[in-house]
């Protein structure tokens, strides 16, 4: 009886323990003619759980927090994990991690801006390559080439 037990478990165990990986993003945020906005902006990295996102038990799961220097600058890390629940069906299931920016670019009140990751997990490094204005609209096929 233990050793079927023991089977099961360990066939289970790729689903239970996942892809574990961790991603390292910095960059520069602005705001368009609010330039001391960009000061003490809110940088939070997320992992999303898309594969269950109308499950009112799933949740995204929150890595790590930061905020911007007073020239908009940040730099902020952290590691997660998604179960492999699918194992050896669909691949790996690698975490998906985003940003969520909490800004004042366009007023007093703080606004929220999502920004979809095209990432590498560490050792690479997710580098913004110039400044990324919070109060404009982006095409998200500018902000991946932005990010990548």
């Amino acid at each position: 009886m233990l050793s079927i037990f023991l089977i099961l478990l360990m066939g289970l165990a790729p689903a239970v323990l996942g892809s574990y990986n961790c991603v390292n993003v910095a960059g520069r945020v602005g705001c368009l003619g609010h330039p001391n906005r960009a000061a003490d902006v809110k940088i939070q990295l997320w992992d999303s759980d898309a594969l269950m996102d109308r499950h009112p038990l799933n949740h995204d799961d929150f890595i790590a927090q930061t905020w911007t220097n007073k020239h908009g600058e940040f730099g902020v890390d952290g590691c997660a994990d998604d179960p492999d629940i699918f194992s050896g069906i669909f691949g790996e299931n690698q975490p998906d991690p985003y940003l969520k920016i909490y800004h004042k670019c366009n007023s007093v009140e703080n606004e929220m801006k999502r920004i979809d990751l095209k990432y590498w997990f560490e050792p690479k490094k997710q580098q913004f390559d110039g400044i990324l204005y919070l109060n404009t609209k982006h095409n998200q096929s500018l902000v991946d080439i932005v990010l990548a």
